[in-house]
């Protein structure tokens, strides 16, 4: 629909409504008017007849108050009724012809002996009861009902008068209003044109301004607006241009950067990545975005705060990274994340590691062989000097002391041998089966706890048989449990706990010390490290325990916290008897 149709439209829907909204009014002021004139005549009617009527009430003349009802309402069609009740509240005179209504009986009756005016509704019109008192002070009621059937009835004549001569000024006010708005119009159609050049491309177009008034300046501030946007957009080329070529220098760097540039939103979605990002991977981009960060290196959740270091699964190769987020605005919604490959910084770390270690291992070649073989030397003079006592002595108490001599001596070259075995890689265990309870038992007998104030809890299992070298694992429970007494110098408790299941058999060596630092778990197991240094260790029981472990083919676990204690628990195989369901 054309703009000036639409105003002429509302034009019109405005003086319709205003012209309604006064008709109501105007009605309603008239009608009122009609009807309170009608009410004051009637009053005036009602005072004259008073004393005639209260002279028919005194003589009792019934049927001249009937005659007088009946020729009022004669001479007045507006009347609905007229009836007039005694002193005692009786009827005695109406204009009705069948039975007085029930609704009446009662009905209206003069307030304070003065006139009263109710209205109610009756069937097709509203009536109003006009009543007053025969005479004041004696009472009596005379009432007429007013139909406004009448008073509508000329109500409507005016009001359709009203309404024709309001539509005559109502259509007239529409065609000037209408053409008026036409002149209007053609301007406003001029800048409908020039934005529709302007929408395709044409911003050279310009409005004719053929007024001074408000449509002219309009359209006069419209051609300095294309002016200044013209000379804006010439500006936002050479910014355009510039923004490009930018552009492409930042994703030349970008893809030339080694590590992986991610811009992430707040949950982890990933919107863009760079050329690094699909080698590190290993995906393509079309792989990388619209992904979450956590669903590409395979984890449950990650944080994206800060940095952090990281390994996954690439396709059963384990790969090392490293995260380090960048918030591009104060919400942190946006972020970018460089991710650095740190997989051969790790493979160069734990090669140095080894290196360190084999270093620390030749040093133990060197240092153990000349000790050992003093001791060696030592150890075989004294079973040569006992065998000699033990062949001359007679007394059956001393001959048992120096047997249990000449056997820990023994048990002590075996021992010897055997680091001199580890020494040249050439350890040999002789395995069998044997209940691992009996071995945890027997080291526990070397170790008077009440000593250092350390309680001992056992957990044992009825039965845990293992083929495994007795002597060996002997040595490692005995390192595994001084190293406990040494974590508790002031007391604690020791918990030993054994327990297998069809394939392992687990010895649990639980202490309540100081426990070990996170940092210093992995290095627990390399010659010469020791907490406990100054106390008579060389920081090889560790190192030779968990090479006899892996000789069982087994494994020797950690766990620990600052302050709550340490716990080794040994894995072992119940090997291989046990594998072929030859034991049970």
């Amino acid at each position: 629909m054309k703009l000036r149709k639409k105003f002429t439209l509302i034009f019109v829907l405005y003086l319709m409504i205003f012209g309604l909204i006064n008709a109501y009014i105007l009605y309603n002021q008239i009608s009122k008017s009609l009807i309170e004139e009608l009410v004051a005549s009637t009053a005036l009617y009602l005072d004259r007849i008073q004393i005639e009527v209260l002279s028919l009430l005194v003589k009792g003349n019934i049927i001249t108050l009937n005659n007088m009802v009946n020729d009022f309402k004669a001479r007045n069609p507006n009347i609905a009724y007229m009836y007039i009740v005694d002193f005692d509240g009786n009827v005695v005179a109406s204009t009705f012809t069948d039975a007085f209504p029930k609704a009446l009986v009662g009905f209206n009756p003069p307030v304070n002996e003065d006139m009263s005016v109710k209205k109610f509704q009756a069937v097709g019109s509203v009536i109003y009861d006009v009543s007053v008192p025969v005479y004041r002070g004696i009472g009596g009621e005379i009432h007429i009902g007013i139909t406004s059937k009448q008073i509508e009835e000329k109500m409507f004549n005016i009001i359709g008068k009203i309404f024709l001569w309001g539509s005559l000024i109502v259509g007239i006010g529409a065609v000037s209003f209408f053409i008026s708005l036409t002149s209007l119009t053609v301007s406003m159609k001029n800048l409908e044109n020039a934005i529709e050049k302007i929408i395709k491309g044409d911003y050279r177009s310009r409005v004719e301004v053929d007024a001074q008034d408000e449509i002219g300046m309009i359209s006069m501030a419209f051609n300095r607006m294309l002016d200044k946007l013209e000379e804006e957009r010439e500006k936002t080329r050479n910014y355009v241009e510039r923004l490009r070529r930018l552009k492409n220098r930042y994703k030349m760097l970008v893809n030339s950067i080694q590590d992986g540039i991610l811009l992430i939103s707040s949950d982890g979605m990933i919107h863009s990545c760079n050329k690094a990002s699909e080698r590190i991977f290993n995906l393509s981009k079309s792989e990388i975005v619209n992904r979450k960060l956590s669903e590409i290196i395979r984890l449950d959740s990650v944080s994206t705060k800060g940095e952090a270091e990281l390994s996954y699964d690439r396709g059963g190769e384990t790969v090392y990274i490293k995260l380090f987020f960048l918030d591009l605005d104060k919400e942190g919604r946006r972020k970018i994340v460089i991710v650095r490959d740190i997989t051969s910084d790790k493979a160069r770390e734990e090669f140095y590691k080894r290196i360190r270690q084999y270093e620390k291992i030749a040093i133990i070649q060197y240092l153990v062989a000349g000790i050992i073989h003093k001791i060696n030397t030592l150890l075989t003079r004294m079973t040569l000097g006992c065998e000699l006592i033990l062949s001359e002595s007679k007394e059956e108490l001393t001959k048992k002391s120096l047997e249990r001599v000449v056997s820990n001596v023994m048990e002590i070259k075996r021992a010897i041998d055997d680091l001199l075995r580890y020494r040249r890689r050439e350890v040999k265990i002789n395995k069998r089966i044997i209940d691992v309870v009996e071995i945890v038992e027997n080291s526990l007998k070397a170790y008077s706890f009440d000593k250092y104030n350390i309680k001992v809890v056992k957990k044992y299992n009825k039965l845990c048989k293992a083929y495994v070298d007795p002597l060996a694992i002997g040595l490692v429970i005995d390192n595994l449990i001084m190293n406990a007494i040494q974590a508790m110098p002031g007391g604690g408790t020791l918990t030993i706990e054994v327990q297998q299941d069809n394939s392992n058999t687990l010895i649990s060596i639980r202490d309540t010390g100081d426990g070990i630092p996170k940092e210093d778990l992995d290095k627990i197991f390399e010659p010469f490290y020791s907490k406990h240094k100054g106390k008579g260790g060389l920081g090889l029981g560790l190192t030779i325990s968990q090479e006899i472990v892996k000789m069982h083919g087994g494994t020797i676990i950690v766990e620990s916290e600052l302050g709550k204690g340490s716990v080794f628990t040994i894995k072992l195989p119940r090997g291989a008897p046990f594998d072929q369901d030859t034991y049970s």
